[in-house]
């Protein structure tokens, strides 16, 4: 059972549009406006994680198309997936090309594990990136039942939701990055995003994060993976 989801990160996201300016006691009764220096360098974060307690190489949706040769330097290229989009946002190509190269690949290597030949199921929200011809055609051809949550229930229901995604964006926003030329500090966000992500999704808090969304995981007879299904809470939850 997979749970994949994203998240975005940008400068200033929490920003308030009014401060408070200090000015000399005489100066004229006005609105005062003051400039701040906002980077335009918004990126995505795409996880997936598992129901035995692991998760898939991340993938990080960024604006410039230059960054991947540096990330090269950095021994980091082999635990995540860079992809350039104008926006910084992700969208069908670029969740395909993720789906295509590092999800299936994955949940095959799973089977293999396992030794499981029996259907998988792919948890997402309604995203509209998410309905792509591609990823139903790579799910059909490796027998991955798609569960599309319903809208407004993804905060009960999401795993990424209920066990990381919310501590993940927490850490982020508590680290000062140096300032710096923009492709520097773009290699600063990517090993922050991914080192944040690396301390939380541990098993005890994947393992967790199924269960409060309703997972049950009971003992397979032949002790080989775990059975999962879902409590009658969960599909309430749904319901309502």
């Amino acid at each position: 059972m997979y749970n994949v989801d994203e998240e975005g990160h940008e400068e200033f996201v929490d920003a308030k549009k009014k401060d408070l300016v200090v000015v000399p006691i005489d100066a004229e009764k006005k609105e005062y406006h003051f400039p701040i220096h906002k980077r335009d360098d918004h990126s995505t974060f795409v996880a997936c994680i598992v129901a035995d307690g692991s998760y898939f190489k991340p993938l990080i949706v960024v604006k410039r198309k230059t960054i991947e040769v540096r990330v090269l330097c950095l021994s980091i290229a082999d635990k995540v997936m860079i992809m350039h989009e104008e926006t910084g946002y992700i969208n069908n190509i670029v969740f395909d090309e993720w789906i295509d190269k590092i999800f299936i690949p994955e949940v095959q290597e799973k089977g293999r594990k396992y030794h499981y030949n029996g259907p998988a199921v792919l948890i997402l929200d309604g995203c509209s990136s998410h309905y792509t011809d591609r990823l139903f055609e790579l799910c059909d051809e490796n027998n991955i039942r798609i569960f599309f949550i319903p809208a407004h229930s993804s905060n009960q229901t999401q795993m990424l939701d209920l066990g990381t995604f919310h501590l993940h964006k927490e850490n982020v926003r508590k680290v000062k990055l140096t300032e710096t030329e923009d492709n520097e500090l773009l290699l600063q966000k990517i090993v922050l995003l991914l080192d944040s992500f690396q301390r939380l999704a541990t098993y005890k808090n994947i393992r967790g994060a199924f269960e409060v969304a309703g997972a049950v995981f009971e003992v397979s007879t032949d002790n080989s993976m775990p059975i999962v299904c879902f409590s009658k809470a969960f599909t309430t939850k749904l319901w309502h």
